[in-house]
């Protein structure tokens, strides 16, 4: 069923009953529950001078939303799935219409929206500030390590060879290997480093030492 127009009983600001038609091109309106979920397609007999030709080429079906038609202003028209479309048309009446005119409305289309989304998920959009100076914060990294696989030895025991199940430790810690061979190398860097630090320390040391000795040498010297 695809929405193809829409019966017209007011000229503007109203929620017009949506046509549906199939491939056939019989027309057809839906029957609602108390979510606007489509229950049933009723065959329909329509009257030309109030039939409008519009066309949706979404598809509706038993359970789905059904399709919702409004009228606003010079020629203003909306039409989607109702929880497609209801928003856009609360924030029409919202935008567009004077207060006098949008209240009673408004309450209507809003009871509509509390219906189409009553099975949905409504969620409130957040914002989060955070002062860096006032706030510390922790970050904490679980690095994978090894286990010992139950897949692996149920396999071992109904005969498994001993080369596919070190293929398949391997595989399992690929990760977990990868990480402790990053951290040796940057741990043989560290004391690589601590160690040429160390014996440029010591060489120093041996250079001032030796200039120390000859200078002391030669002032006992210059005495004599």
């Amino acid at each position: 069923m695809r929405v193809v127009g829409y019966i017209k009983e007011k000229n503007e600001n109203t929620f017009a009953n949506p046509v549906y038609s199939n491939r056939s091109g019989e027309y057809f309106s839906h029957i609602l529950d108390a979510s606007y979920d489509i229950i049933s397609f009723i065959k329909t007999e329509i009257k030309k001078d109030t039939f409008k030709k519009i066309y949706l080429s979404k598809k509706f079906e038993i359970n789905s939303k059904g399709g919702l038609v409004f009228i606003g202003k010079e020629d203003y028209l909306k039409y989607d799935s109702a929880e497609n479309a209801i928003e856009e048309i609360i924030n029409y009446i919202n935008d567009v219409l004077p207060v006098n005119e949008s209240k009673l409305l408004l309450t209507e289309a809003n009871a509509l929206k509390k219906s189409i989304l009553y099975d949905k998920f409504m969620v409130n959009n957040f914002e989060m500030n955070i002062n860096p100076q006032k706030e510390q914060f922790i970050l904490t990294f679980d690095f994978p390590s090894p286990t010992k696989d139950s897949n692996s030895e149920v396999l071992s025991k109904k005969g498994t060879n001993s080369l596919s199940k070190q293929k398949l430790e391997q595989t399992n810690n690929q990760a977990y290997n990868s990480i402790l061979e990053y951290l040796t190398r940057v741990d043989l860097n560290v004391e690589l480093t601590l160690k040429l630090r160390a014996n440029e320390r010591r060489s120093k040391l041996k250079t001032l030492n030796y200039q120390f000795k000859l200078s002391k040498n030669s002032s006992k010297k210059s005495n004599i």
